[in-house]
């Protein structure tokens, strides 16, 4: 296709093609069918495009080029959980852990990446993940809740309000004290925090809970507001 450039597929992408721009990604991998930006550009339309299998295709390729980028890892972990390829799903994640743990530099020292993007209702999730459970107030999820854009709010992108799962010292110290939590145990808590300061404690866990389980939650949680 003679009018399959990279100005015509950013303009596809720019317009919400998504379907479209997969195919002329498809058709210029055709020439370099090892291009790294191509074959994340390809795995990242049909993505949009809820190709989700063509997406862990040539995220999958694109990982064995770069072994060791994070994002690509992180993406995998996306399109598996939308896949519902639990085992696939836990499988890079796994990976992604180890490979924090051996490197250096910049990737060692990310604190989170997004390991899952999905829709409930009239509400669009980014869900972050936390490396490390530490500090006084540990974080392991952070839910963003875009509301979709309509009339009145064109092109938003600040979240409507946000939801975490964390396990705080001073709660679980407390919990400790009024025999509620053995040493071991951890307790964590489900928050909603809202723009303008409010929050809200949406649910308890006694010691972390699966992943799956906190997003059933969050789902319920959407589909009540």
């Amino acid at each position: 296709m003679s009018q399959n450039t990279p100005e015509y597929r950013q303009q596809l992408m720019q317009q919400g093609r998504h379907a479209e721009v997969f195919q002329a990604f498809k058709e210029a991998l055709e020439a370099t069918p090892h291009d790294p930006n191509l074959l994340y550009n390809a795995g990242l339309s049909a993505y949009l495009s809820g190709q989700f299998a063509e997406a862990a295709t040539h995220w999958a390729q694109l990982k064995n080029l770069v072994p060791q980028d994070f994002g690509v890892r992180a993406k995998l972990v996306q399109v598996y959980e939308a896949l519902q390829d639990h085992s696939a799903r836990d499988a890079e994640r796994a990976e992604l852990f180890a490979l924090r743990s051996q490197v250096k530099g910049e990737q060692a020292e990310l604190a989170r990446y997004c390991r899952d993007q999905f829709q409930v209702d009239s509400f669009q999730v980014q869900a972050f993940e936390h490396f490390d459970l530490v500090g006084e107030m540990a974080v392991r999820y952070t839910f963003y809740i875009f509301q979709k854009a309509d009339k009145l709010h064109p092109g938003e992108q600040k979240p409507a309000f946000t939801l975490s799962l964390g396990s705080y010292a001073a709660t679980n110290a407390y919990m400790r004290e009024r025999g509620k939590l053995q040493p071991h145990e951890h307790l964590f808590h489900l928050d909603e925090y809202r723009p303008n300061g409010q929050h809200q404690t949406r649910g308890f866990f006694k010691n972390e809970p699966p992943y799956d389980v906190v997003k059933a939650a969050v789902v319920d949680i959407l589909r009540q507001a």
